[in-house]
This record gives C-alpha cells, structure tokens and sequence, in this order.
C-alpha cells in the first residue's frame, strides 16, 4: 500500500509536471503569435512611414532581442524548476523506497526463517511417517507368524487328540 502510494504521488507530480510543461507550451505559443502578430503590424506601419524606417527597424530588433532573451532566461528558469522538482520527487520516492523495503527486511528474513524451518519439520515428519508404516507391515507380518504359528500349534493338537 506505500509502495503503490508513493508510485501514485510520484506519477501524480509527473503528471502536473508534464501539464505545466503544456500549459508553458501553449502561453508560448500564443505569445510567439502575438508577437508575430505585432511584428506584422510593425512591418505595415514600417512601410508607411519609409523616413523612419532605419530607425524602426533597430527598434524591433532590439526588441525582439530583448523578448528573446527574456524568453529563453524564463524557458532556463523553468526547465531548471522542472529539473529541481523532478530531482527531488525522485529523491522522495528513493528514500521511501529504501525505508519501506529496510521496514519489511526483518520480515522477509523471518518469512525465509519459517519456510526452511517449516520444511525442515515436513521432512521430519514424512520420515517418521515412513519410519510409522515399516513399523506397521513388521508388526502386521510378526502378527501373520504368530497366527500361522498359532494355527499350526492347533493342528498338532487336533492331530495328538485323535
């Protein structure tokens, strides 16, 4: 029941890992289409205004740059709390692990004890089963001779008598 426990919290926290994986997934993508969106609007208005478009072509890259840097530092900061809490789910789960089976050593050991322990006595017990049973067919054969011993003892006394 812990083992399946920690595997149910260990797959849940996979879990929420993996749906905030999709949730980050999807807010970047909408995102990327926002600036694309924006990027475009930019583009036309560039178009319209060609005096000033050295200078708003600068402007975009510099921020689109600086978009893109803040995107990649905040995709860095997740992927390293995904890799932290993935680390520490899976130091849990070693840790419960090592403790439930240290828990159920003595017992398995003490289970091994009783099995050999209880062999031990079934073979004891089928050798003085069959030690039972030679007994048995020696006094059943001792009791034969001592019936026929008997009967021939009554014969000579039939034969004497007559």
């Amino acid at each position: 029941e812990c083992d399946e426990a920690i595997e149910v919290k260990f797959l849940s926290s996979v879990t929420s890992l993996e749906r905030k994986v999709s949730d980050d997934t999807i807010a970047r993508r909408d995102e990327s289409e926002s600036v694309l969106a924006r990027m475009a609007a930019m583009e036309k208005e560039r178009e319209d205004e060609k005096r000033n478009r050295g200078y708003m072509e600068h402007q975009l890259r510099d921020q689109f740059t600086k978009m893109l840097d803040a995107r990649k530092e905040a995709d860095e900061l997740f992927r390293r709390r995904i890799e932290e809490e993935f680390r520490a789910t899976k130091a849990v789960f070693e840790s419960e692990t090592r403790r439930l089976l240290s828990q159920f050593e003595p017992i398995n050991v003490r289970l091994d004890t009783l099995a050999r322990e209880t062999q031990q006595e079934r073979e004891v017990r089928l050798a003085q089963g069959e030690a039972l049973e030679r007994m048995a067919a020696q006094m059943k054969a001792l009791q034969l001779t001592l019936q026929e011993e008997k009967n021939a003892r009554l014969e000579q006394e039939v034969i004497l008598l007559r």
